[in-house]
């Protein structure tokens, strides 16, 4: 890939269906997914299991909600 090349570029996607903003968002969702889901849960309950749980639940939300054009 070179370095002037777009996210369009590398995913082969028509650049009328694709922004720099949206794919940023759907590689967000999917990183702080695949962290909650191969990390260790914190071993008491409290705040922060709740926050990643919660932040998990939206990501989700968002990452189906998320879709092309």
């Amino acid at each position: 890939m070179r370095e002037d090349d777009g996210m369009t570029d590398l995913g082969k996607w028509p650049a009328s269906r694709t922004t720099r903003h949206a794919y940023e968002k759907v590689l967000t969702a999917c990183a702080r997914l695949v962290s909650f889901s191969t990390g260790v849960p914190p071993a008491t309950d409290g705040p922060i299991s709740e926050r990643q749980e919660m932040l998990a639940v939206e990501d989700l939300i968002k990452f189906a909600s998320m879709r092309g054009g």
